[in-house]
């Protein structure tokens, strides 16, 4: 099978494979030059923003990128000047890769600031054809000024981006809102495809309750419900403890919270989750969780988290809350329980699963086969 020629993809760390999507890309192009944009401060990870070029699915280069990684709480106030470095850094490279590897056939991202550098890419005749895979919403009010400004500026981009030759959404939500406000039209109907499983066989043991966390650390993500009831979640399963494998802005704040806690909160810090080390970890998992916290401004609304499809490929039944639009397919194909923020349904939901475990695991699997990336992804990009 003849491959296409080329892609460029931009990402943001840690999320440039969510979902296998990488991998998929390097299967699929003959060339795949895939910049890495740190936006975060993660600890365990190089915090290098690069460039790799990959050639007929192997690594052939990676250079790292001048970036400016701020201190976590100037993250946003440097957006901009961030924002301005990334855009002439893309500009330079594609100039250099197209000017070494020939035309670029297809640029792709999730990120509406990025999306809309495509569109300067396509007007500067360095890329043939620009795809955006929508990902995100950010509702426009926060209690921060300053994040409610940079949300208002990477709400002008979306709209610009949506004239993107190929415009792809992660779910309903994201395409109904765009529609809602008419910067989409009402007649069309685009595609809509969320973020990929893999399939793999992992065995875990589940002898004691054993509870894993990927992804992130954002208080958003609802960790102060396992770590603000840790005593009382002891008194229900003595030798529970909670494996977290990320990394994010709020780690420091989590560990020395966990500090008091009554039950084992263990940190890995950030790894390739396919590495020998992270399957050790996760076999001895049993549970995934995502106890997303129901704020107005959380973000996981009109997201499709990869931390649950992370889940599912590892075989993994699942506790979230009910804050995303998958979490209705998680309940009705039994791979898991949805709850709300509250511990009495979250330990309830813990004793159903261990108590059934082997069909939520089946069912689990299933699911995952049902969103397998390697086929899954295919229309993206036809």
């Amino acid at each position: 099978m003849k491959l296409p020629k080329s892609i460029l993809y931009i990402n943001f760390a840690p999320y440039d494979n969510a979902g296998m999507i990488r991998d998929y890309l390097i299967d699929r192009y003959y060339y795949v030059f895939h910049f890495s944009f740190n936006f975060h401060y993660l600890q365990g990870s190089e915090n290098s923003s690069s460039l790799t070029v990959y050639k007929k699915g192997k690594k052939t280069s990676k250079s790292l990128i001048f970036q400016i990684l701020p201190h976590p709480k100037l993250t946003f106030v440097m957006l901009p000047i961030r924002s301005v470095v990334f855009l002439i850094e893309i500009i330079i490279y594609t100039y250099v890769l197209k000017k070494k590897y020939g035309e670029v056939d297809d640029y792709f991202t999730v990120n509406a600031f990025t999306a809309w550098c495509g569109l300067i890419l396509k007007k500067l005749r360095l890329v043939k054809r620009t795809i955006f895979w929508v990902w995100d919403y950010y509702p426009p009010k926060h209690k921060s000024r300053t994040i409610t400004l940079m949300r208002w500026a990477y709400w002008q981009f979306d709209k610009l981006a949506t004239h993107s030759d190929k415009l792809i959404f992660l779910n309903h939500k994201l395409e109904d809102l765009r529609k809602k406000i008419r910067i989409i039209p009402f007649g069309r109907n685009y595609p809509i495809i969320g973020i990929g499983t893999n399939v793999l066989k992992c065995r875990h043991q589940h002898k004691n309750v054993s509870l894993l966390f990927i992804g992130v650390l954002k208080r958003s993500q609802g960790l102060d419900l396992l770590i603000d009831n840790s005593h009382v979640i002891k008194k229900h399963f003595r030798d529970i403890e909670v494996h977290i494998v990320g990394s994010g802005p709020d780690e420091n704040y989590y560990k020395t919270k966990a500090l008091g806690a009554a039950i084992p909160f263990i940190f890995h810090g950030l790894m390739d989750l396919y590495s020998k080390k992270a399957m050790e970890i996760i076999k001895n998992t049993n549970i995934g969780i995502a106890p997303y916290k129901p704020e107005p401004g959380n973000v996981s609304y009109y997201g499709d988290p990869s931390k649950i499809k992370n889940y599912l490929s590892f075989g993994l039944p699942v506790i979230t809350t009910n804050v995303f639009e998958f979490s209705e397919i998680i309940r009705t194909s039994g791979a898991g329980e949805i709850i709300p923020y509250k511990l009495e349904p979250f330990l309830n939901s813990i004793q159903k699963i261990i108590s059934n475990y082997g069909q939520y695991s089946v069912l689990a699997r299933s699911l995952a086969q049902k969103y397998y990336y390697a086929k899954y992804y295919d229309k993206m990009f036809a």
